[in-house]
């Protein structure tokens, strides 16, 4: 794999016929792509760690975020459909899910009324426990005001759909 970037060698691990078409967004150690099948309805997030950000304490991390959230199973995380390791980066996918962030939101429109923070936090509680009861008896997770703000919106059936309430979680000694 020498003359592969690092999204190409990672496109080799993908199912077969999905191509990473663009960057949905960038952490401090981490970036989340967007890979697309053979139907454009066919998609993918792609999260992976930044090539030069991987240090052992960051490895172990993203590998116990991984762990972490294959052990989720609720209506309202995205399962983990795959994992590996491409160009010694670790990755993982899940399933796309379109709409906006909280922040997003509160930016594009400004504050939320008093009946749509209640609808969109209506869940949260829920999710972050079982985030929570999945992970002991090793960790505990912290919400902090960043994780807040990345909260996925989407309205399936009148049901709202959390992505990554806990995406931003940071272990208690």
């Amino acid at each position: 794999m020498l003359g592969f970037s690092l999204l190409e060698a990672i496109e080799l691990h993908l199912p077969p016929g999905y191509k990473i078409r663009g960057k949905l967004g960038v952490g401090a150690t981490s970036s989340v792509y967007l890979a697309v099948g053979a139907e454009p309805t066919d998609r993918l997030a792609v999260k992976t760690m930044i090539l030069g950000s991987a240090t052992d304490h960051r490895n172990d991390l993203f590998l116990r975020e991984m762990q972490t959230l294959e052990k989720l199973d609720h209506p309202r995380i995205p399962r983990i459909l795959g994992t590996g390791e491409a160009k010694g980066s670790l990755f993982f996918t899940m399933p796309y899910i379109d709409g906006e962030t909280l922040r997003q939101r509160l930016h594009r429109s400004g504050p939320l009324s008093f009946r749509e923070a209640l609808l969109i936090s209506h869940d949260i509680p829920e999710v972050i426990k079982h985030a929570v009861e999945a992970s002991r008896p090793r960790t505990r997770y912290v919400v902090t005001p960043a994780a807040k703000a990345q909260v996925q919106l989407r309205r399936l059936g009148g049901d709202r759909l959390w992505d990554a309430v806990m995406r931003r979680t940071y272990r208690i000694r």
